[in-house]
């Protein structure tokens, strides 16, 4: 009889009522909170991979930039070189 004095009555806007007992209540409460932390850890992981993203980016950029500054710098120090030693 414990169970049908905590029941709640839930309305549809046009389908019937219906009733649940105290156990599916306490269900539904914590499916709501796992849904509103799901949709926490979900933005947040879109946030996290979005972050990713651009570091990943970044790091290509500054291989690249590595890669044509040690060309320069080869061309400038040894090329050079090479060719002076050569035209001599």
């Amino acid at each position: 009889m414990a169970a049908v004095d905590q029941e709640e009555i839930m309305d549809d806007e046009d389908g019937p009522q219906e009733i649940i007992d105290e156990d599916e209540l306490a269900l539904l409460q914590r499916m709501k909170e796992l849904k509103k932390t799901y949709r926490a850890c979900y933005a947040e992981l879109k946030t996290v991979k979005s972050t990713c993203s651009q570091i990943s980016q970044s790091i290509d950029q500054s291989k690249q930039k590595l890669v044509g500054d040690f060309e320069q710098w080869y061309e400038d120090n040894f090329d050079m070189s090479q060719n002076a030693a050569i035209e001599v």
